[in-house]
């Protein structure tokens, strides 16, 4: 699963990556607002996207990651295509790219923590299944022999 999220990154870097993304994404977006050909792009983005770019996902989402919202976002930004002019659709283009690479991102980051904490899961479990192992054998030999 890990791999189909595109390019492996330690999970200690993802909330760094997060952040500078979404401030490339805002500064597009403040590029594109200065402009009537591209307003429609900012402000899309001041209505859908800019939570998307600085917040963490769900904890939904952490559980069981799925790619909709991506999908959603992605289908609402090529349909603002008809309102924008050439220099707009290049930075529609360049906006479902950052959509792209944050929720690959997110991705990364719900796979590796789950792995993190079925890992420690089952390191809990296994350390408990030797201490009742051991009280077993100690009971067990108290039964059967004299100490």
């Amino acid at each position: 699963m890990l791999r189909a999220g595109g390019a492996q990154i330690l999970r200690q870097d993802i909330p760094e990556k997060s952040k500078l993304i979404a401030e490339e994404a805002n500064a597009l977006a403040l590029t594109a607002a200065g402009k009537n050909d591209t307003a429609a792009l900012a402000n899309h983005y001041q209505g859908s996207l800019s939570s998307f770019f600085s917040a963490p996902r769900g904890w939904i989402y952490r559980m069981r990651p799925s790619g909709g919202k991506r999908r959603k976002l992605l289908d609402d930004l090529e349909n603002i295509d008809r309102y924008l002019g050439e220099e707009g659709r290049t930075q529609r283009r360049a906006m479902s790219v950052l959509v792209r690479t944050k929720d690959d991102l997110d991705f990364q980051s719900a796979i590796q923590n789950r792995i993190r904490f079925w890992a420690a899961s089952h390191t809990w479990v296994l350390g408990s299944f030797l201490v009742l192992t051991i009280a077993h054998v100690i009971v067990a030999h108290q039964f059967t022999s004299s100490w």
